[in-house]
């Protein structure tokens, strides 16, 4: 590495890491419901643990292509991200059991 180059942060990546181990928890907890608990119950706790699933897998990517572009693109890009993504599976698993599922 030269004296020039700008070493980046490291932040970004740390909150990324913290997304995808509470991520892997939420898989846990999802495959330990699925197992125990009711189809219903565990229907229900899936709308709160598989958006933590998908927007902890998502948050890593722009934390490590970004980590050298400036402390808030740095930090905000994995937050931002993995927020987004975690809106969208949301909204997508309610479509998923309520439009899909009771025609399975």
């Amino acid at each position: 590495m030269t004296d020039g180059e700008d070493k980046g942060t490291w932040i970004g990546v740390g909150i990324s890491v913290a997304m995808l181990l509470l991520s892997l928890l939420a898989c846990v907890i999802t495959g330990v419901a699925g197992a125990n608990m009711r189809e219903s119950e565990a229907v229900q706790l899936s709308y709160l643990t598989v958006p933590v699933i998908f927007s902890g897998l998502v948050a890593w990517l722009p934390a490590v292509l970004l980590r050298k572009k400036g402390l808030g693109l740095a930090i905000g890009a994995p937050v931002g991200c993995g927020c987004l993504t975690g809106i969208f599976a949301g909204v997508g698993v309610a479509v998923f059991y309520v439009v899909l599922w009771p025609s399975l």
